[in-house]
């Protein structure tokens, strides 16, 4: 089907990019959640919400989980590794034993290390994998960044940004680090190496796979 209107492009390619990693990452075991696009504030750049919708007829529930529109400015890879954050909470909802609300424990950090994406207070590595601020960055040749490669050269992309940042309210789940000047990127699977600029999108000539932040 081709999707036309802005709304079909954006929840669409949220939809495709869930039903990928579901299967990838997850075994295709979460259920169904009801994706969504809101602004909790400034440091937020997605959320999880368990159960938060009620069927008008069935009265069944379903969990939301929330992005950003604000950050789709990142690299694709930051913006999907963050929606795959999201989606460990759902996890750990249906799977595991949550913690409190924003909390993000050493059974959700574990989760995280498993599908290839490690977590740290700090947004670089060596920070702090348990709190209420948790960020990520894709661990080399790990599970979530062979995976978001292969979707990212399937053709997947994120057709909208937000033009002007506007907002209502204040963030409970992934702040925001703003990065100067060069970073290191990393094939994930031959771990070549590269440094550049955090907007860059650069590709391994030998692999071809995007490079992933590290």
């Amino acid at each position: 089907m081709i999707m036309t209107t802005p709304t079909e492009q954006i929840y669409g390619a949220l939809e495709t990019a869930y039903t990928h990693f579901n299967q990838d990452l997850f075994g295709t075991k979460l259920p169904s959640a009801l994706i969504t696009l809101q602004r909790k504030g400034p440091k937020t750049m997605g959320y999880f919400s368990p159960e938060r919708f009620l069927g008008r007829s069935n009265e069944k529930t379903t969990d939301e989980v929330a992005m950003n529109p604000m950050h789709f400015g990142r690299t694709l890879e930051e913006t999907l590794a963050t929606f795959v954050h999201e989606m460990v909470h759902l996890w750990q909802k249906h799977f595991d034993k949550p913690s409190r609300g924003g909390y993000h424990n050493k059974d959700w950090a574990k989760k995280m290390k498993e599908i290839g994406l490690q977590p740290t207070d700090t947004g670089e590595p060596g920070g702090h994998v348990t709190g209420q601020s948790i960020q990520q960055y894709p661990i080399p040749g790990g599970l979530f960044a062979v995976s978001c490669s292969k979707l990212i050269d399937e053709g997947f992309e994120l057709v909208w940004k937000e033009a002007v940042a506007q907002f209502d309210g204040s963030g409970i789940d992934t702040p925001v680090v703003e990065q100067k000047g060069r970073v290191r990127w990393i094939c994930p699977t031959c771990s070549a190496k590269a440094w550049g600029k955090p907007s860059l999108e650069l590709k391994c000539a030998k692999c071809d796979l995007r490079l992933v932040r590290g």
